[in-house]
């Protein structure tokens, strides 16, 4: 399940902008390069902090850094960046692995055994929150000065 975000006041600052279209268009386009920028970003710290490169030879992983053993779970991962004009929807998840939500969030499940079937626990080792959290701060960044930006170019025309 990935996580998603909703940027909005889209229409509030287009009304900044006025009547002026290129003026909307600049606004949303560096909103929207904000959010591709940290979508990447989040991403990239996921796999890159928070999923281990190569553990050869280890058998026990005591860190919260998920050990890489496929490879397959880090090449799913995607981060996507969607507009319907009135705001934005940044994506981050996995892409079709069924394990990829037990070590998100941790949790309980059934290994076959010889004997049949015992619970172990998964604890968790979140890879897609921790790197939202990572790197939210230069996207609220990067926010602030479109809108500071769209702010003082109202107040320059006068249309405050």
């Amino acid at each position: 399940m990935p996580s998603k975000f909703v940027i909005e006041g889209v229409k509030e600052l287009q009304r900044v902008a006025g009547n002026y279209s290129r003026g909307r268009a600049m606004i949303n386009g560096l909103l929207e390069k904000a959010c591709k920028k940290f979508a990447v970003s989040a991403r990239s710290t996921a796999i890159n902090k928070y999923m281990s490169k190569s553990h050869r030879g280890e058998r026990k992983n005591d860190s919260d850094i998920l050990r890489v053993q496929s490879g397959q779970l880090r090449s799913r991962v995607y981060s996507d960046v969607e507009s319907d004009g009135t705001g934005f929807l940044i994506g981050l998840g996995v892409d079709n692995i069924p394990y990829a939500a037990i070590h998100e969030y941790g949790g309980v499940i059934l290994r076959k055994t010889k004997s049949g079937a015992k619970s172990v626990t998964i604890r968790e080792r979140s890879y897609l929150r921790r790197a939202i959290k990572d790197t939210i701060d230069p996207l609220t960044e990067d926010i602030t000065a479109v809108i500071l930006g769209a702010g003082r170019a109202g107040f320059e025309r006068g249309e405050f």
